[in-house]
């Protein structure tokens, strides 16, 4: 049965005017439907988030850490609900779904303390003419565009803070993994958390986020997404002096060395290249290999590649899930396709993963032969989210 899930706004669960169902990368099904927020939510939820900042920000740095603690308290007790909707809108392993839940625990307890080690500080004058004091304060409202590869860890590095600092936080999920995060308004209002202090809408990009991202009302915009979303974003925000918090875009590499320890390579990369189907930020987009240790190096690779287990199957020992979506598919075959045909090798992959016929389940795959020429090593804007791993001499 698919969840039904509220936008959380004012201290409220509210229905909103229309409904958006989210589908599984694992089984191309519906597997939950959200209130969908438009521009009216948007101004609601900016409006809760303004009221809000004064008493917030007000209350002492004790008082704001003891509701962290009760929201803290009431994911630690929801933990299977939201690990299952991580599991169903990610297709994500269920093993690997504590990484997102631990990631919340941690940084509602994280800066619930660290926020009481900050004090006023007094800095030296060195003409002794004045005094200088250090004092933090909040920044004021933010509003937070989470990303859908890791949905709690990324709202996790985001409400933390804001929620430490005093800040009232707007966050809008993306509408690819909305159900992990309106789980947790569910949990604000469970716990009767000061009406404004958190709000999570899901709404169109163009609608609802330029609605957020115009107002006069965030003091910070805060994002992890693309390049172009980021410069979107700030364009839109210039409608007043923002703070901006982006982590956006890359095309970064991995280099092994001739002296490399082979091994702890090999594994560093696979991990980062297959986990959460090489949709993680950080991950290198391709390898470049010393042409002396080449081969060595890609038997390793390979040999963990065998061992790769790909799959949905909760109560299996599942290594790898799918993409996210059927564009990411078809992204992803488009740039293998493309350097198979301009000469690379493919030495394992290069398709749809065996005995998965629904969901987008991409083989994990190894390319070797790779050149400047081929798509999936020119494009400059070609993010860090590639499920295949470019062995490259």
């Amino acid at each position: 049965m698919a969840l039904e899930m509220k936008m959380y706004v004012g201290g409220e669960l509210l229905q909103g005017g229309s409904r958006f169902d989210v589908i599984s990368p694992a089984t191309d099904q519906v597997v939950g439907t959200i209130a969908w927020a438009g521009a009216g939510d948007a101004e609601a939820a900016l409006t809760a988030a303004d009221a809000a900042f004064e008493s917030w920000s007000g209350l002492s740095v004790s008082a704001r850490a003891v509701w962290m603690g009760k929201l803290r308290d009431a994911v630690i007790a929801n933990e299977e609900h939201l690990r299952e909707c991580i599991h169903l809108e990610m297709g994500k392993p269920w093993a690997s779904t504590q990484e997102d839940f631990d990631s919340l625990v941690n940084s509602l307890q994280f800066y619930a303390e660290e926020i009481s080690r900050f004090r006023p500080e007094a800095l030296v004058d060195r003409e002794g003419t004045h005094t200088h004091t250090l004092v933090h304060e909040p920044v004021g409202v933010v509003v937070a565009y989470i990303a859908w590869n890791f949905p709690l860890l990324n709202l996790a590095f985001k409400i933390g803070p804001a929620m430490a600092a005093g800040c009232p936080i707007i966050i809008k999920p993306s509408f690819k993994t909305p159900l992990s995060a309106y789980a947790l308004g569910a949990l604000c209002h469970q716990i009767g958390l000061p009406a404004g202090v958190v709000n999570i809408i899901c709404g169109d990009d163009i609608e609802v986020g330029d609605t957020l991202s115009s107002s006069k009302i965030p003091a910070l915009l805060t994002l992890i997404g693309s390049t172009n979303t980021g410069k979107h974003i700030m364009k839109m925000g210039a409608s007043s002096i923002k703070r901006y918090s982006m982590e956006l875009g890359g095309n970064a590499p991995a280099l092994v060395f001739a002296d490399a320890d082979l091994d702890q390579a090999a594994d560093t990369i696979c991990a980062v290249k297959f986990g959460n189907a090489g949709q993680v930020c950080v991950t290198p987009n391709r390898v470049f290999v010393d042409a002396s240790v080449l081969d060595q190096f890609t038997e390793k690779v390979m040999d963990r590649v065998r061992k790769i287990r790909v799959g949905y199957d909760r109560s299996g020992d599942i290594d790898m899930g799918p993409v996210i979506d059927k564009a990411a598919w078809s992204r992803i075959d488009g740039l293998v396709r493309d350097a198979k045909a301009k000469g690379a090798t493919v030495l394992a992959g290069g398709g749809r993963s065996d005995g998965m016929g629904a969901g987008q389940f991409y083989a994990p795959t190894v390319l070797v032969g790779v050149t400047p020429e081929m798509a999936s090593l020119s494009a400059g804007n070609f993010r860090a989210r590639v499920e295949h791993l470019v062995v490259h001499q």
